[in-house]
């Protein structure tokens, strides 16, 4: 699945806050501990090779980068994640079919879940797990609206 916007033109920084936002979300995630170790690093890259990203793949290609690339980019450059999160809603939201957007929601959260499965270990959203990664995925569901498209 690719990034269709509909013949709406992006810019670079919103094509750039898409290709981030799979390394910003990983960047929570794993760091909700208090650190990310290397086994976590190749959880990254190798989750999000995974067929059922492919829709994040796209949007990190769209921006000439790899996956070590953008999250060592995100890394260097910090910022604030949450902004980020929040201006990739208003994106997908407004450049996008209803389809595309909610595909990459979806897509984006689920490789968050990808993420603190191998990182604290848990099989299901509601299951017990850490709690700061519990939180982590708590924000990022949040911050992309995904109870108002019903996703749950």
């Amino acid at each position: 699945m690719g990034i269709d916007t509909q013949g709406i033109s992006l810019g670079h920084e919103d094509i750039m806050c898409l290709a981030k936002a799979p390394s910003a979300v990983f960047m929570l995630v794993a760091a909700a501990d208090g650190k990310i170790d290397d086994k976590e690093l190749q959880a990254f890259i190798n989750i999000i090779r995974e067929d059922e990203y492919k829709i994040l793949l796209s949007a990190i290609y769209a921006a000439n980068s790899s996956p070590p690339e953008m999250l060592e980019q995100m890394q260097s450059e910090g910022g604030n994640i949450v902004d980020l999160l929040v201006r990739l809603n208003a994106i997908l939201n407004v450049g996008f079919s209803a389809d595309i957007a909610l595909g990459y929601k979806v897509a984006l959260f689920k490789f968050a879940r990808g993420i603190a499965e191998f990182a604290g270990g848990f099989s299901s959203y509601d299951s017990s797990t850490r709690p700061e990664e519990k939180a982590a995925l708590l924000l990022i569901f949040h911050l992309l609206e995904l109870r108002k498209l019903g996703y749950s």
